[in-house]
């Protein structure tokens, strides 16, 4: 449902879509319950998922600007009766019924249908479960015992006694700012709810947008300036960087989270307001000018207050929470208005590699006019992957900043993402030796290598100095000792703390669209939880109490395919790839210690797949540490990789040498390898395929070696495993490259010999995959329909000079056309015809090809794709169909004709197909009379409707 195609099935991004929704619970429980649930569906690429797109204008148009909206009333009564089914007390319950009771009452919801009042349209609208609840309601009682005071409420509330807690926070906020609402109807219907506030989040969070936007509007300057204060203490304390843990972090992710949502609210509100007014102004036969919304008293108040709140502190707040796409959006805003963007390009360049978009980080350099500090410079080589670069400049600024933790931190990750583990644990070991109180701050560095190099003594050794577990790294190495020793309890105990851990942040983030992408990290996070879960429990027999998520593979050969299914619906950057593959190391070599399974083999595979995608990333000195790491297992695959990496480098002598020697060492006895037919045989050679197509591209390429040699080498690929679709396509690439170098006038028909090669190839290419379609296909059908046509002009002229040698030549080249058709035929019945439609304009545009074999085939594989495609290849050819070159007309005719022939129930298809092209045609091309600004469908094209 994921891996099959681009996108995954829709069912997929709906169960996406619903648990990110459910990240929002309060209940521990439930959130930890789907973290389990996220973990097990994996770190899906966010590129995969197609979530409900927000329409700017459709927004708009539902936009809830007011109370006095039905659709407020609506969305508020199903959120009161959501909060109802939730209780989970009976004084929650009465608060939420006392709630939707007075609501009712406001609007006049009644379930009276004998009089069409706005009220029982309302209720004509809720479904029956929802009537189920709210028909007792109607005609209840309840009456609130007490009303609160708010006279002596702290200001600002965050982070005074009323407000230390997310919960406490919103409810008491909200339930002060409804207090000082003075429009009659908003008043009473937020009254209504003070009670349910208290109790239940997020009917909180749904009113509080709603009761800003009319506290601004109904209040003072004075009271205005409050809520401005409350929202700048929130974005001023999430400015600073976050030094606390565990739920005190929450707290804070979820307060900006909240002051986003609700700014947000105002600027579509003040949107809304800018549309009605112009729309006023339509109506009014009048222009909207710039000046005019600015004499609208609610547009100016909203306007003046969003403007009191700084777009920079906006962007290091959602820096902090890592929302980075709405940091760079307002710090785009702030630079605008910014007389010297040079002063904030060292913020921007943050952005940019907290983003992981180094040519954002290159841009931001090249603008720059004053020469790089060494922190610029850091940042820049730690974008690109230059880590040994940036560790140099971390060493100098340790020189010249001796007492700075942070240098040494960097310079610790810069290390760490090298795979220099047992330096960084050096250098920890050293620096905490002569800075005994910077422990806390270096002390995860050295438990993560621990694990990383599965020195289990050391890293319960500096487990014990850790006071506290939030840190990743550091709660992996506590689950992963747990598992070491066999502690069920401390291991489900972490596994549970660890990813509970992760659900903070996902809840934040889960508050806005756009959540998956934002949250991703900590969904990978979760992804890689769930195998440390699923490893431990199939390679170590831990722990016997897990849950049935955890009993999908059964065996260690199916939980290494599990696991490879999961990477590859994982987004391939290095940075979400490398962490992965690294647990699934620790993991290996865990069982290995543990229950002796033999996993080197595995493990070496491991550190290849690193190097790759580390090379692909850019990252060549991570990559060589990955090859260092590889080079203990002997495997074959090491020389292919090994040689990429240096091609990369530009270093082509050696990558050729190391290839060449790599062949001669690993692939010796080519007889058995061929003859055997086991899997293990059929794995050996696709890498030997591997290595010798790699060589001949690199022979091809530096033209090292004479052009027969290269074509060997082209050939042996396919012999030693022909149905690979590499080994076709650079074949018949290389025939191709050769054929366009012949152009001898004495030997005319000299590429003639090379055709058939070149078209058979491209087609066994795509027997056998579709990575190259759309190179291999628009190709071969060029060359054969050229080289029909250059035939059937050549025996035009014959027919008009005449000549012996030219008969002889035509005699040739017919027999190569006649091979050419054999090849084209017995690709259009072996080849799906999905191929064949990526290319259906070029089909479409040969339509009118002189020679008449060529037109044959082209005939059957433009029917064959009716056939298969009715809708997609019908609209092209009703435009052929409709040409006023009588042959493009004629020879259209024939192909439909021939597609009923192949398929008689497409015959009314096509019928109607030809109707509707008539009467559209009709429509573009009537004439309509000066000064008609309208016409109607039914009444000027009644045809179009009726058929």
């Amino acid at each position: 449902m994921v891996i099959g195609s681009e996108t995954a099935d829709p069912i997929v991004s709906q169960m996406v879509a619903v648990l990110l929704d459910g990240c929002r619970e309060s209940d521990p429980v439930a959130r930890n319950a789907i973290g389990e649930c996220l973990g097990e569906l994996g770190a899906i690429d966010p590129g995969r998922l197609v979530f409900k797109a927000n329409n700017p204008k459709q927004e708009l148009a539902k936009f809830q600007a007011s109370v006095k909206d039905q659709n407020f009333a609506f969305d508020l009564i199903n959120q009161l009766a959501r909060a109802f089914l939730a209780s989970e007390d009976t004084r929650t319950q009465d608060c939420c019924s006392l709630a939707i009771q007075d609501v009712l009452q406001q609007y006049q919801v009644g379930d009276d249908a004998s009089t069409p009042t706005l009220g029982s349209k309302l209720w004509n609208r809720f479904p029956e479960h929802i009537k189920e609840i709210l028909a007792p309601l109607l005609h209840s009682k309840y009456v609130l015992s007490s009303k609160s005071d708010w006279s002596n409420t702290p200001r600002p509330i965050y982070g005074s006694k009323k407000g230390t807690n997310f919960k406490e926070w919103v409810s008491t906020w909200t339930g002060y700012l409804a207090s000082k609402v003075k429009s009659d109807q908003a008043s009473k219907v937020f009254h209504s709810c003070t009670a349910v506030i208290r109790h239940d989040i997020h009917t909180a969070l749904y009113l509080l947008p709603h009761i800003v936007v009319q506290g601004l509007l109904d209040g003072n300057e004075a009271e205005n300036q409050e809520i401005c204060g409350e929202i700048l203490s929130v974005l001023s304390h999430v400015k600073k960087p976050d030094t606390r843990h565990g739920s005190a972090s929450d707290f804070r992710h979820m307060s900006a989270q909240t002051v986003f949502s609700v700014l947000d609210y105002l600027t579509k509100w003040k949107r809304h307001r800018l549309q009605l007014l112009a729309n006023i102004a339509t109506g009014e036969s009048n222009k909207l000018l710039e000046s005019d919304h600015e004499k609208d008293a609610n547009y100016r108040c909203i306007k003046l207050f969003l403007d009191k709140i700084p777009q920079d502190t906006l962007a290091e707040a959602s820096y902090n929470c890592k929302a980075n796409s709405r940091a760079l959006m307002h710090f785009e805003q702030f630079i605008k208005s910014s007389p010297n963007i040079q002063e904030h390009l060292d913020f921007l360049q943050k952005l940019y590699v907290a983003m992981d978009e180094p040519d954002g980080v290159a841009g931001v350099t090249a603008i720059r006019q004053e020469q790089s500090t060494l922190h610029e410079q850091i940042l820049l080589h730690e974008s690109i992957g230059q880590l040994r670069d940036a560790s140099a400049c971390y060493e100098r600024a340790i020189q010249l900043e001796p007492d700075e933790v942070g240098h040494h931190q960097g310079l610790l990750k810069c290390l760490m993402d090298l795979g220099q583990l047992n330096t960084a644990l050096v250098h920890v070991n050293g620096v905490l030796h002569d800075k005994s109180s910077w422990t806390s701050s270096l002390n995860a560095y050295r438990v993560e290598a621990s694990w990383k190099l599965g020195d289990w003594e050391k890293l319960e050794t500096f487990l014990k100095v850790e006071k506290h577990g939030s840190n990743w790294g550091v709660g992996l190495g506590k689950i992963l000792l747990a598992a070491k020793y066999k502690k069920e309890d401390e291991f489900l105990e972490q596994l549970k703390l660890v990813r509970s851990e992760q659900m903070g942040p996902l809840s934040a983030a889960s508050m806005e669209s756009g959540s998956y992408q934002r949250g991703y990290e900590y969904i990978v996070r979760l992804h890689m939880l769930n195998e440390l879960e699923q490893g431990t429990k199939t390679l170590l027999h831990f722990p016997h109490s897990t849950s049935d998520a955890t009993e999908i593979p059964v065996s260690f050969n199916k939980l290494l395919l599990y696991w490879e299914s999961r990477l590859q619906l994982a987004q391939s950057s290095f940075r979400v790839q490398e962490p992965i593959l690294n647990l699934h190391r620790v993991i290996l070599a865990l069982a290995n210690q543990e229950q002796d399974v033999s996993v080197d083999k595995d493990i070496g595979q491991s550190w290849l797949r690193s190097a790759k995608v580390a090379r692909k990333a850019g990252h060549i000195q991570t990559a060589y540490s990955s090859l260092l790491n590889a080079s203990a297992f002997n495997l074959p695959e090491f020389c292919v990789e090994k040689a990429k990496w240096f091609w990369h480098k530009g270093d082509y002598d050696q990558a050729q040498n190391l290839l060449e020697k790599g062949i001669a060492e690993h692939f010796s006895d080519t007889t058995n390898i061929r003859k055997d037919k086991s899997e293990e045989a059929r794995a050996e050679r696709l890498a030997y395929a591997k290595a010798i197509l790699l060589f001949a591209r690199y022979s091809e390429s530096t033209a090292n070696m004479e052009s027969n040699a290269i074509f060997r080498q082209y050939k042996e690929v396919t012999e030693v495993y022909n149905d690979w679709e590499d080994g076709h396509f650079y074949l018949a690439k290389y025939y191709d490259k050769v054929m366009s170098t012949l152009t001898d006038p004495e030997k005319p028909d000299k590429q003639g010999q090379f055709l058939p090669h070149v078209v058979k190839n491209f087609g066994n290419s795509l027997m056998y995959g579709s990575q190259y379609v759309y190179q291999s296909m628009p190709r071969m059908l060029a060359l054969w329909f050229d080289y029909g046509a250059a035939l059937a002009e050549a025996e035009k002229k014959l027919e008009k000079k005449g000549s012996t040698a030219t008969h002889s030549i035509l005699v040739s080249k017919r027999t190569v056309l006649g091979h050419l058709n054999k090849i084209m035929n017995s690709m259009r019945e072996r080849l799906p015809p999905y191929q064949f439609l990526t290319a259906f304009p070029q089909l479409i545009s040969r339509i009118c090809h002189i020679h008449d074999e060529v037109f044959g085939q082209l005939m059957q594989i433009i029917a064959q794709l009716t056939v298969a495609f009715p809708q997609q290849a019908m609209w092209q050819m009703m435009a052929v169909s409709k040409s006023s070159y009588a042959v493009r007309a004629r020879r259209c005719s024939q192909i439909l004709h021939q597609a009923k022939y192949m398929k008689p129930e497409l015959n009314k298809f096509i019928q109607d197909a030809t109707k509707l092209t008539d009467r559209l045609l009709d429509l573009c091309n009537r004439h309509v009379e000066q000064g008609v600004p309208t016409m109607s469908i039914t009444q000027d094209f009644r045809a179009l409707v009726t058929g």
